[in-house]
């Protein structure tokens, strides 16, 4: 027997069980050719941590009060070559920025997906695409994120390539220390209840107004009354709610994320300024340009030939 690999094997085991225990049931042990005990041990884990990560969706079942949910996310930034120039996160000590590949980090499953993505952006339109991502982390665990790739033309990194992974983790208050248990009670006496949303429906019903704005940036709100019906709300708990839960009125808030989406665009592409004012529900240039200006202090034309010298 090889002691000291498998002592790598449980230290993954207990690794993961861990996890699992806090709520993460993203991760999985890697598998070998042994056959014995532990890797019996490490495929009934596996499918026991992939059973539950596809039975158990916080967004249908809900959270109980006191588990704390978070979302982490994961960056790898790529050069030209698809070679990684930094991530978010810690990676194995056998992957180097700036030589290694993302391809020596992910799993050989999804090699030939993400090679495909890759070849096809030269020639599409696309900004962005998902896709499903496995990849080794600095504990030698198996890491398995949905990604979106990204193909940058911001001048100072054309044709670089951004991928980012997000993970919902439950976080359960037995396995955190006490010190850090002191810190959520503090906080959680701090937070100020809210005055006019007093129910869950009252929050999801202010929630799905948040979702109609972000999925219709392109056009005019309709009217407060259209709203409110369309919503099942009064027109003064509405506009209230939204402030009390978003701190921003509903038009602000509509406002100020077209104009952050369009300085996006104007940064990423070669767009003229005409069409993305029109994109983002603008009728005329110079009300665009005047918004603009005052949100950010430098116009959409100054802002481009800025990009243009960089």
């Amino acid at each position: 027997m090889n002691q000291p690999e498998n002592t790598k094997r449980l230290e993954a085991i207990k690794e993961v069980l861990l996890l699992m225990g806090s709520g993460n049931f993203t991760h999985r042990i890697p598998r070998s050719d042994h056959n014995d005990n532990i890797e019996d041990i490490i495929s009934s884990i596996n499918m026991l941590s992939d059973d539950l990560s596809h039975a158990y969706n916080p967004f249908i079942f809900g959270t109980r009060s006191e588990i704390k949910r978070c979302i982490v996310q994961y960056i790898f930034l790529l050069n030209t070559q698809y070679q990684l120039i930094t991530t978010s996160f810690p990676i194995p000590h056998t992957i180097i920025p700036g030589k290694s590949s993302i391809f020596d980090l992910i799993h050989q499953d999804d090699l030939e997906v993400l090679r495909k993505e890759f070849k096809s952006f030269p020639n599409s339109k696309r900004q962005s695409c998902p896709f499903r991502m496995s990849f080794t982390t600095n504990k030698g665990l198996s890491q398995e994120l949905f990604c979106t790739l990204f193909h940058i033309q911001y001048p100072k990194l054309k044709d670089h390539y951004l991928i980012m992974g997000s993970q919902i983790i439950e976080s359960n208050p037995l396995m955190i220390s006490k010190e850090q248990r002191k810190v959520l009670q503090n906080k959680k006496a701090k937070e100020t209840p809210l005055k006019i949303l007093k129910t869950k429906e009252d929050i999801e019903t202010i929630q799905k107004l948040k979702f109609y704005i972000d999925r219709h940036l392109q056009k005019k709100l309709p009217t407060i009354e259209e709203l409110a019906s369309a919503m099942f709300m009064n027109q003064d708990k509405l506009k209230k709610g939204f402030k009390e839960l978003y701190n921003d009125t509903i038009y602000r808030y509509h406002r100020k994320e077209r104009l952050h989406h369009a300085r996006m665009i104007l940064s990423s592409t070669d767009e003229n300024i005409d069409t993305i004012a029109t994109l983002f529900g603008f009728p005329h240039t110079s009300t665009f340009s005047a918004l603009f200006k005052k949100t950010y202090g430098i116009s959409p034309s100054e802002l481009r030939k800025l990009d243009d010298k960089s």
